[in-house]
């Protein structure tokens, strides 16, 4: 695995619910996983996200609870671990040796939960790659801190 993982291009989500996707997708090809797109990655795990009626009535169609985060990336194609901790705890101590990991939590700029995926912390900030954007984006501990729980799953 690289140890710059900005050398990766970054996913942008193709809509507003597949941040999960795009996120995956990017960290397999972080983490030397078998890369799927968030497109098949959708289609793969069409039974964990909100399907139910007409997208243009159901507020959460197309999103991903966290239970189902979960087992999505408790998925044995992923080997990857995955835990649920409180936002407080992530800190450049916690995410140490973790590298690259994807974290959701509720992103208040956002209105919603969202993901991303870290690959590189500093004393003060972790370095995400953020698929909202399709970027690199530097986020401080504390906007981590902001929500209550946070999940986190990293290379086995």
């Amino acid at each position: 695995m690289p140890t710059d993982y900005t050398t990766i291009t970054p996913v942008t989500q193709f809509d507003g619910t597949s941040c999960w996707a795009a996120a995956l997708e990017w960290w397999a090809r972080a983490a030397g996983r078998t890369v799927i797109d968030q497109l098949t990655l959708i289609s793969k795990y069409e039974q964990y996200w909100d399907s139910s009626g007409d997208p243009d009535s159901n507020p959460n169609y197309g999103t991903v609870s966290k239970d189902n985060l979960v087992r999505i990336l408790s998925d044995s194609c992923w080997r990857m671990r995955c835990e649920e901790i409180s936002g407080v705890t992530f800190s450049q101590r916690y995410a140490s040796g973790k590298l690259p990991c994807i974290v959701a939590y509720f992103e208040g700029e956002m209105g919603g939960h969202h993901a991303v995926v870290v690959c590189a912390l500093t004393d003060t900030a972790a370095k995400c790659m953020d698929p909202a954007y399709g970027a690199f984006r530097d986020f401080r501990y504390g906007h981590f801190h902001r929500t209550g729980k946070l999940i986190v799953g990293w290379p086995r």
